[in-house]
């Protein structure tokens, strides 16, 4: 079976293309020239690095289609994790990975999820989570990038609090009443209003 590249969800999401620019620019408001910057392996915030246009960035990440999109198309200074790699994410994890992070000091994690459900921020395997949670450590801003689709949905694992991020990262979608409940756990950004 053929493994999904950056190309095939630029192209799958190419519907959705013009939504997700307008509320993963709020990404790219945040991100200060000369940052160190994590991004965890999630299609939602693949699209971010194409918005992405400060300068003298470094990113580190364990998303090999993260690497290869930001090796491909920037001049940014890049570090790829080790670890083992998982075919159906496309990123690496385990024990390798996480000790990646040891020595490394990160001004701004994107971490990705699969789902927020009150105070629980989710993810389908326990081993993503734990490298994500291991960049969350070194990180001075945390960050959860979800599109509204993923807010008031769990996977199977809680790999972090929401209270333990900075920011949830969002689009427009979500209803006073869910950006209200939410609000409670961390500061809410979202897409500017047109």
């Amino acid at each position: 079976m053929r493994q999904q590249t950056f190309t095939d969800i630029e192209y799958s999401g190419r519907k959705r293309k013009t939504k997700r620019e307008e509320f993963l620019q709020v990404m790219n408001e945040i991100i200060q020239d000369n940052s160190t910057i994590f991004v965890g392996a999630g299609t939602t915030i693949l699209y971010a690095l194409q918005l992405i246009n400060r300068k003298n960035l470094f990113f580190i990440t364990n998303s090999l289609i993260a690497f290869m999109y930001l090796r491909e198309h920037t001049d940014y200074r890049i570090i790829l994790t080790g670890g083992e790699f998982s075919p159906v994410t496309e990123e690496f994890v385990g024990e390798v990975a996480i000790k990646s992070f040891e020595s490394l000091n990160i001004d701004i994690a994107f971490a990705a999820t699969n789902g927020i459900i009150d105070n629980n921020v989710t993810t389908a395997q326990f081993v993503e989570g734990a490298v994500q949670n291991a960049a969350l450590a070194k990180a001075k801003i945390k960050c959860v990038v979800a599109d509204s689709s993923k807010i008031g949905v769990s996977d199977i694992y809680t790999f972090c609090n929401l209270n333990d991020f900075d920011y949830l990262i969002t689009d427009e979608k979500i209803s006073k009443e869910i950006f209200d409940h939410y609000s409670q756990y961390t500061t809410i950004l979202k897409e500017h209003a047109k």
